[in-house]
């Protein structure tokens, strides 16, 4: 019952009218070098079209050379609440003995990571030596089926080996003893499909299910590209379903019917991330102040978005890596939602301390599970908040822990580990960056370095106090008071507050305000703040940063902006220091 032929017939015809669409330059080259291996790993993520290729290939083989397919679906296999050991074990027998009685044939493993994974990430799934987690039965069936796989694979006879295809997330997930060392097996990644492949599918796929005339089906497709970052085949394949059946009446696409199927469909590579539900409601006109902040990030995170097309020809590698410092409460975990939701990216969020682990190499599990998720998540902003906590200079911790981190951080950065088409920038936050081991901050890593400090000038205490208003009701005397900036230049000691102590200014004064509501007998059902309400709040608030240790920062973050200290004849320009509020 676990074998069976794969359906060929459906393989050729999921193929588009150009059959050369659906394979990349790299497959390509891939179906030339096959002869040279005994057998191939493709690796790739959940619907990204891993059993396709694998049956795809088994079908253009059969066709070729008559090589007789043989799939099993370890998936099932595992998942299977009847199958016991000696049965799954006799299922692999049996593939490679039908295998033997056949000339020539094809093998297809396919998730045989769901069946057979590496001892290592049993229990704790992360890469990590977590023993004390492990299951001691699931480790010992694991290493059962991995020798059993391993000695059928080399006892075939080397005149009727069949050819063998294996699917799986990754290698690594694979335990490395499973394949054997005799034998030859080349991995193959399944690339990500840019904007235009995409539609091209999505197209044929509607054109396939409606049976209709193409170009009747393509007027609606044109220009769909950007709105598919992130979704695989399988993704798709279900869009291109939910399409059908809402036009089932019809040979013709409804065109917003289309657009509300692509924004209501959630793709897998989005499911099971942590929404930041809360952070997304901020918008980009909510931020106060940071007039040359938002700039900066407008010129490396929003222009490029904009203007797509203008940047993809640029023959240079765009920076990536932003990095964020300043004094606490000054919006810098503030103004990275708000860039997210303007550009339409997806926000993963990290808070530095989250990734720290007991277990040896744990840490560093998290950290490749991390970019992996940002990447299945593209276009998308990865957001490392106090990243001092979690990238230290490297010596500074005894347990060699941050080291450890810090190393992996560098590789991905450097973009050794990462696919440098996904559309995925990463921006680190944190108030102490002389803390931050020096190699993250070189050019080509985070290499743009914004100040988001207290406001500079008065136009930014303006809009900052006008911003942090956030719709409460005033009386006419506070609202004079905000509209001619009387507030701000009557109040001196405003200079001394963060943007988080005036957001806090407002909540006491609204809370001045129910008082006194309450005490004159709660007449109506409005509460206003009046103009008595906002300088009680502003003289009984102590700012939370001393100005001790405002002094003590501003002169940490000289370096960072490329300033001279005091022995140098130079002061901090304040165009330089910008700020955001909530």
């Amino acid at each position: 019952a676990t074998l069976e032929l794969p359906p060929m017939e459906l393989a050729l015809n999921f193929l588009p009218p150009t059959p050369d669409a659906s394979l990349s330059s790299s497959t390509a080259a891939w179906w030339k070098t096959l002869r040279l291996c005994d057998g191939i790993v493709i690796q790739g993520e959940r619907g990204s079209g891993r059993t396709h290729l694998a049956v795809l290939f088994a079908a253009f083989h059969r066709l070729t050379e008559s090589a007789a397919p043989i799939y099993l679906d370890c998936k099932r296999i595992q998942s299977s609440p009847d199958l016991r050991m000696q049965q799954i074990l006799e299922a692999l027998t049996s593939a490679f003995r039908i295998a033997s009685e056949i000339e020539r044939s094809v093998i297809i493993l396919d998730d045989l990571d769901e069946l057979i994974p590496n001892p290592l990430l049993i229990g704790g799934g992360d890469g990590s030596m977590q023993q004390s987690q492990t299951s001691p039965i699931a480790v010992d069936q694991s290493k059962l089926l991995s020798d059993h796989l391993r000695w059928l694979i080399e006892t075939s006879s080397s005149s009727d080996r069949p050819f063998i295809i294996v699917t799986c997330i990754a290698r690594s997930s694979l335990s490395s003893t499973t394949l054997g060392s005799k034998l030859t097996f080349d991995t193959v990644d399944v690339e990500s499909w840019d904007p235009q492949r995409k539609e091209e599918l999505l197209r044929a796929m509607v054109h396939q299910r409606k049976e209709s005339d193409y170009g009747a089906v393509s007027c609606c497709f044109d220009g769909l590209g950007a709105l598919l970052e992130g979704y695989r085949p399988r993704d798709l394949e279900t869009l291109a379903a939910r399409i059908a059946q809402s036009s089932q009446n019809t040979t013709e696409v409804d065109c917003q019917e289309l657009k509300k199927s692509i924004k209501t469909l959630v793709p897998l590579s989005r499911q099971g991330i942590e929404s930041e539900e809360l952070s997304l409601a901020v918008t980009w006109a909510d931020i106060g102040g940071l007039f040359g902040a938002k700039k900066r990030l407008t010129a490396a995170i929003l222009d490029p978005v904009r203007y797509r097309r203008i940047y993809e020809r640029a023959p240079i590698r765009l920076p990536r890596g932003i990095l964020l410092f300043g004094p606490p409460g000054c919006g810098k975990s503030f103004i990275v939602p708000a860039i997210a939701k303007k550009c339409g990216f997806t926000l993963v969020m990290c808070r530095g301390p989250e990734l720290l682990d007991k277990y040896i190499g744990a840490s560093e599990a998290k950290v490749r599970q991390l970019f992996a998720r940002a990447q299945a998540a593209s276009p998308a902003i990865l957001f490392l908040d106090e990243f001092d906590s979690l990238a230290p200079r490297r010596g500074s911790d005894h347990t060699g822990v941050t080291d450890r981190i810090v190393n992996q951080l560098l590789t991905y950065l450097d973009g050794v580990e990462t696919d440098q088409k996904s559309n995925v920038y990463i921006i680190a936050a944190t108030s102490r960056p002389d803390k931050i081991d020096p190699a993250l901050l070189r050019p080509g890593r985070l290499e743009k370095h914004i100040y988001i400090g207290f406001p500079s000038c008065e136009e930014e205490w303006y809009d900052v106090v006008r911003k942090a208003r956030s719709g409460r009701v005033v009386d006419s005397t506070l609202e004079e008071m905000l509209e001619s900036d009387a507030l701000v230049m009557n109040e001196k000691s405003m200079n001394n507050f963060s943007p988080a102590d005036i957001s806090a200014i407002w909540n006491t004064a609204y809370l001045n305000a129910v008082h006194d509501h309450l005490d004159s007998g709660g007449e109506g059902k409005v509460v206003k703040i009046s103009g008595e309400n906002m300088i009680e709040a502003i003289r009984s608030t102590r700012p939370s940063l001393a100005p001790r240790d405002r002094a003590m920062l501003v002169s940490i973050y000289q370096p960072f902006l490329g300033i001279k200290g005091s022995d140098g004849g130079k002061r901090l320009d304040p165009d330089k220091l910008k700020t955001a509020l909530r």
